[in-house]
């Protein structure tokens, strides 16, 4: 909560150079990589068997400049229940085809140190690469291919479909955004 406040009032000046404010509510997460043993039973909100697709309830805000660099925040429950959240930055390119565009994201990806105890049977949680456990938090830097989708609601006001993509989890969330 501490990081959202801050992060919002370094947003404040930046207003007369925003473009775009998003709020999003996260949803589903589809991993890329094979969950096998304790991992998929100690997911609560699984949609399959395996753990492949979970929901993940969140928000996240999204603030893009007259220059297209993007500043996106998040706060989430990750597919172990535990809390997560990132701090991204990057890019948003047009792609010509009117609502659609896409970008690069880099930054870093926080959650509570991911340990799974199913049947009284502990284990690590996944490990990402570049992985840093600290004071029971997991850090690790992450980078996200995206694809954006904007529905128009109203002259300044639009519906938002966005997906974040890298090797390991594809993130989806629809959200309402604003210009100016």
């Amino acid at each position: 909560m501490r990081t959202l406040f801050l992060f919002l009032l370094l947003l404040f000046p930046l207003t007369t150079q925003a473009e775009e404010l998003q709020v999003h509510v996260s949803g589903i997460t589809l991993h890329g990589l094979r969950n096998t043993g304790v991992a998929p039973r100690a997911m609560p909100r699984r949609i399959d068997n395996n753990g492949q697709l979970v929901f993940t309830p969140g928000v996240a805000l999204l603030y893009k400049d007259k220059q297209n660099y993007l500043y996106n925040i998040s706060l989430l429950k990750d597919c172990y229940d535990h809390w997560a959240g990132t701090l991204l930055f990057g890019k948003e390119f047009e792609t010509g085809v009117t609502g659609l565009s896409w970008s690069l994201l880099g930054g870093l990806y926080a959650r509570q140190e991911a340990w799974l105890c199913v049947d009284g049977t502990c284990v690590r949680g996944v490990d990402m690469p570049l992985r840093v456990s600290t004071g029971g938090m997991d850090l690790m830097p992450m980078a996200f291919a995206g694809l954006h989708y904007k529905i128009p609601v109203r002259e300044t006001e639009f519906f938002h479909i966005n997906i974040l993509s890298n090797f390991f989890l594809t993130q989806m969330s629809v959200g309402y955004g604003w210009s100016f």
